[in-house]
């Protein structure tokens, strides 16, 4: 038998199965022998087989330890999910002394993205932890489960007590790293990075949560001292490979051609300088290439589809089939995964987004709404609303339409903003000033249908003002309320918005039964460069291109638009000018992905777009402005590339696709707007049609 293990744990597992042929004893008599041919049954990928023998091991002479826990990967690896998480519960028992069981069913229940269930484990187990070498390892792993939730003082408190018990392992302070980065807390991160430093100043895993810091709060300049950094170290490849992917990851999207020539120039040696060109190199997916690496992806798995890899690369295939438009496969494929879990008490988590938008597909949007409240409640509420100080609430109940809009140095945008809304019938402005210092928060102080909130925090961190908007609209007060949540330079319209008030539309919308008012930025651009500072820069910015085709997409308005004129202009990648601006307040729908998607809804048979004013008479100091403050998407990288427009001057920015503005009939006829018989003859509309 020795042999045999050796074999076993060699890999060599059709030598072990050889040398167990030759065996005369029955399988039944020998309990060593039987674990032995599960393992290579396992060990071959015959999870099925496997799952055989341990059963029938169990049967004779009950399974303990660590064969019990092979028998529970046998049932997890064949699809049996329920199956193996009852076994690593009975583990648990059996097993107290080591928490294995704990760890086997935290571990798959990450895997499927139950993160609450994973944290209870944890926390279950931490109680009974018979040993500080497990008890730092059950906080280690709880730790990072609870920053990936957004439980910050859970997850920091854990690293802090880790810093403590392994001051000889910088493990503890790079994880208060991480955690502060995730929570945009930049000042907080940089001490305890600098603290590891001072610590453990030659531990290469420094370069990882450095690199991290960067790619949130650094600089042109700053990019370029690291690079420089590593190329005096003796690092692998694929270690150099990978700091690199993790400094940089979207950001390299936007950089600069004179930036690019900078990071080649620190790179060191020509090996370097391959690497670094590769990733400089790599470009957005589009649909067609992430359903080829998703298709092959899955083919890897064929055998065993309801493992939890094969259920993750199921849903991978199913989202990408979606984005590429292939709906009807994509369906059949995620009725598929239903049926894989229809015995479950309730699907895991990572396949939550798909089956919401199915569940909308076949016109049930409150199974789907049901279903995502699941998942939200997983994670932590953020509402920031502490955050907020309300300087002016405005007597009165909410009105039938809102404005909400975050807002940090706008002056120059306020007085058309208010103009545009006002002529809509907006009664009620909801407005946050995030730290103005340019005078916009006076003007908002004088305006008196304002309901006025100031705060310094960091817009980033409260998820890019969604966890203060958010709890806002969502106020009970506020379910009768059309809530339009816009930026300063987005001018929303609709068809006949001349002639019609906006709670007009929202009437049509409740009649309807829809909540959510969907469509999409339309960047407003003048004719020439030289134009692009005009003071008057509504009467400037009359042109716009043709949109593009949208992507049908798995969060609502189930389409992603992506594209712009500034993709043109300024040769970057396609922008994503999806926005779910309006919605039922209340509660019951939220935003998500800044405004861009929306939680499970009902999308207005009308649809609306947002006149989006980028190019204003402070474009380029604005610019400047946001690349250093880091506070949007990608560290803000994508402002560094309005320079080129500022060198250039009388380009025309006029193309083939481009068209000139003229109300709300033109935007209809070119697609932009999309509107309906029953609200173009302001008739009662019939019920709309779920998604």
């Amino acid at each position: 038998m020795d042999t045999i293990e050796a074999a076993v744990r060699d890999g060599d597992f059709a030598r072990a199965q050889d040398i167990l042929a030759t065996f005369s004893d029955t399988p039944e008599g020998n309990p060593q022998r039987l674990a032995l041919e599960a393992a290579c049954a396992a060990g071959r990928g015959d999870f099925d087989e496997a799952v055989r023998i341990w059963r029938r091991c169990d049967e004779l002479f009950g399974l303990v330890g660590e064969d019990l826990g092979a028998f529970g990967l046998a049932l997890e690896q064949s699809g049996r999910i329920p199956d193996a998480l009852s076994v690593y519960r009975r583990l648990q028992v059996t097993r107290e002394g080591d928490c294995l069981g704990a760890w086997e069913e935290a571990r798959l229940q990450g895997l499927l993205g139950e993160h609450a269930a994973v944290l209870n484990v944890l926390e279950a187990a931490l109680q009974t932890a018979p040993s500080r070498k497990i008890e730092i390892r059950l906080r280690a792993v709880r730790a990072r489960r609870a920053a990936i939730v957004g439980r910050f003082a859970e997850a920091l408190a854990d690293y802090v007590l880790l810093a403590r018990l392994q001051p000889q392992n910088p493990r503890g302070l790079l994880g208060q790293v991480q955690v502060h980065l995730k929570n945009f807390d930049e000042a907080s991160a940089r001490a305890a990075l600098a603290e590891a430093a001072a610590r453990h100043p030659d531990d290469m895993r420094l370069l990882g949560s450095e690199a991290r810091l960067l790619l949130q709060y650094g600089d042109d300049d700053a990019f370029v001292v690291f690079v420089g950094k590593l190329a005096a170290l003796p690092l692998s490849d694929d270690v150099y490979r990978g700091l690199i992917s993790n400094l940089f990851r979207s950001r390299v999207w936007f950089f600069t051609e004179e930036l690019r020539r900078r990071l080649l120039a620190a790179a060191g040696d020509a090996g370097r300088q391959e690497i670094l060109l590769g990733v400089l190199s790599r470009q957005v997916s589009s649909p067609d290439e992430n359903l080829s690496a998703a298709r092959k992806a899955m083919d890897g798995l064929a055998a065993h589809p309801d493992s939890p890899a094969g259920l993750a690369a199921r849903v991978r295939l199913a989202t990408a089939l979606i984005e590429a438009g292939l709906l009807a496969e994509a369906e059949t494929m995620a009725g598929q995964l239903a049926i894989s879990v229809r015995d479950w008490p309730h699907a895991p988590a990572i396949m939550g987004e798909l089956l919401e938008w199915m569940a909308v597909r076949r016109g049930d949007v409150e199974a789907a709404r049901r279903a995502y409240w699941r998942r939200r409640r997983m994670h932590a509420h953020n509402d920031r609303t502490d955050e907020l100080d309300c300087v002016r609430m405005p007597p009165g109940a909410p009105p039938e339409v809102a404005v909400v809009c975050q807002l940090r140095n706008e002056r120059v945008m306020l007085p058309a903003f208010f103009q545009h809304y006002r002529a809509l019938g907006i009664e009620r402005f909801v407005m946050i000033d995030n730290g103005s210092t340019d005078g916009s928060f006076e003007h908002l102080l004088a305006q008196p249908d304002v309901e006025l909130y100031r705060t310094y925090a960091p817009f980033r961190r409260a998820e890019s003002g969604n966890a203060w908007t958010n709890p806002l609209i969502g106020r009970p007060d506020y379910v009768r309320t059309l809530c339009l949540r816009v930026d300063a330079d987005e001018h929303l319209v609709y068809p006949h918005y001349e002639t019609r008030p906006i709670a007009m539309l929202w009437r049509h919308m409740q009649a309807e039964g829809s909540e959510v008012l969907a469509g999409f930025m339309l960047d407003m651009f003048p004719e020439t460069t030289d134009q692009l500072q005009a003071e008057d820069f509504v009467a400037a910015s009359t042109f716009y291109d043709l949109p593009p085709e949208p992507a049908p997409a798995t969060s609502c308005p189930y389409v992603a638009h992506r594209g712009g004129p500034r993709r043109r202009f300024m040769d970057g990648p396609a922008v994503l000018l999806t926005k779910c601006s309006g919605l039922r307040g209340g509660g019951a729908v939220e935003q998500v992905h800044m405004s861009h998607f929306a939680s499970p809804a009902t999308v207005s048979s009308v649809s609306m777009a947002l006149l989006h004013y980028k190019f204003r008479p402070d474009v380029f100091e604005r610019a400047v402005r946001v690349a250093g403050e880091r506070q949007y998407a990608s560290g803000s990288q994508s402002y560094s590339r309005y320079g080129s427009l500022q060198t250039d001057q009388r380009r025309m920015l006029r193309s083939d696709d481009t068209r000139v503005f003229n109300g709300s009939a033109g935007l209809v006829a070119n697609g932009v707007l999309r509107s309906t018989p029953a609200w173009d003859d302001g008739v009662r509309p019939a019920p709309v049609r779920a998604g």
